[in-house]
């Protein structure tokens, strides 16, 4: 079964190939759509982290994002994000930034 993040990574692969014009309202309008699915999904995994678990919240070994640099979903351990402010992309080597900010 697909999961969501391969599903959200096809689609920026899509709208990547079809050289959406981004200056333009349905371009500005396709990319918003695009991250706002990829912010809906980190919010539906992590609830469905917390439901598999009741002590999700002591006990969360690793998170699993999309790489902004390949689109590609990964997962860093907890280890990583507590300890480093950057981290190196197991699948494209492009460097991110773990920010600890959720708003």
């Amino acid at each position: 079964m697909e999961s969501l993040y391969d599903k959200i990574s096809h689609l920026r692969k899509l709208a990547n190939n079809v050289d959406i014009d981004q200056t333009t309202g349905e371009g500005k309008l396709m990319v918003a759509v695009i991250d706002y699915l990829e912010e809906l999904t980190d919010a539906v995994n992590y609830l469905n982290n917390i439901k598999k678990d009741s002590t999700a919240f002591e006990n969360i070994d690793s998170m699993n994002f999309i790489c902004p640099h390949c689109n590609e979903a990964i997962d860093i351990d907890e280890n990583i994000i507590d300890n480093q402010e950057f981290f190196t992309c197991p699948k494209c080597e492009g460097t991110i930034e773990i920010s600890t900010n959720f708003d």
